[in-house]
């Protein structure tokens, strides 16, 4: 006789449904990692962004002076700059953003202030996060904005 037995294709049908039950959930961990390395590429943009608008004293309308940009980085992954304003003026919000499907890590908000010399105080590290997966930015005091790099122990 010739031919394959039933045991035999049954082998050949496990063993193909168990390569692609691995390779879809590789994908699927490749994808969710590709988005949050995507969301902290976008959350270093941010920062630049708002590094240079107050480091060029860009005066938003309504504004005599610039004090300083705060950046309030909320647990759900939005972004929120406001400008502060000299005396007699009113601050206000002013960029308004959001991650796309990632949070930011620690569970508490995280507010960044550049002042007009782009600096913030003191060194900052955000995590951006999506379950187990995360990557960190660094924002040293003197306003330096490192690239994003990947939390070796997940998110916490």
């Amino acid at each position: 006789m010739k031919g394959f037995t039933l045991i035999e294709l049954m082998i050949v049908v496990v063993i193909i449904s168990l390569m692609t039950g691995l390779s879809v959930s590789r994908l699927i961990d490749f994808r969710d990692k590709r988005q949050v390395f995507s969301d902290a590429k976008f959350l270093v943009e941010e920062l630049r962004r708002v590094r240079t608008k107050v480091t060029a004293v860009e005066v938003p309308a309504g504004c005599s002076v610039v004090q300083n940009y705060t950046m309030t980085l909320s647990s759900g992954g939005s972004i929120n700059t406001t400008v502060g304003c000299g005396s007699g003026s009113p601050g206000g919000n002013y960029l308004e953003s959001s991650l796309n499907g990632s949070e930011f890590g620690g569970g508490v908000d995280i507010v960044i202030v550049f002042d007009t010399y782009g600096r913030i105080g003191a060194d900052t590290d955000v995590n951006v996060c999506r379950g187990e997966i995360g990557y960190q930015v660094s924002v040293s005091a003197e306003g330096v904005i490192g690239q994003p790099e990947e939390l070796a122990g997940g998110c916490p």
